[in-house]
């Protein structure tokens, strides 16, 4: 909120402010409007310790998810998201991605994609599952439960079409 404020201060009063200290004034305006400027410049400094804030909470957040995920890996819904908002989930973590991938789903990563077609398949969403199952499959194509889940995604697609 307090951000917000200063950022209206700045987009409306701002202006105004510096007009006022570009103008012939006689010296008693000229000395308040000189005071008032300097709450303008005073915003701009909140301002930064503010983002300084939000950006050292989010950081502090975003190491502290994949603590909270921890025990999280057999959750079809957040595979599901995860695996729906890769791009999305990658340009927030970064170079931190697989890290947070491994913190979830230990040293099986493709159960990401595994939980995903299967809260996707729950879904019926058959095609998205499909790709789900067989990226997982092209990460780990010796695991039960990768082929598992792309056996059951495939009969109920087989199933469908009939």
């Amino acid at each position: 909120m307090k951000l917000k404020e200063d950022a209206y201060q700045q987009q409306n009063y701002g202006p105004w402010f510096r007009e006022l200290m570009d103008r012939e004034l006689p010296e008693e305006e000229h000395v308040i409007s000189r005071e008032l400027f300097q709450v303008v410049l005073q915003t701009t400094e909140s301002i930064r310790r503010e983002s300084a804030r939000v950006r050292f909470f989010f950081a502090q957040c975003r190491r502290l998810l994949p603590v909270y995920l921890s025990d999280q890996g057999d959750n079809p819904l957040l595979g599901r998201f995860l695996f729906e908002q890769a791009p999305l989930v990658r340009k927030i973590y970064g170079q931190d991605y697989d890290a947070l991938i491994r913190a979830i789903y230990r040293e099986e990563p493709e159960m990401l994609c595994v939980m995903a077609a299967q809260s996707l398949r729950q879904g019926g969403w058959l095609e998205h599952a499909s790709q789900a199952a067989r990226q997982a499959l092209e990460q780990a194509p010796q695991n039960p439960r990768v082929l598992r889940e792309m056996q059951i995604v495939d009969t109920w697609r087989q199933r469908i079409k009939a």
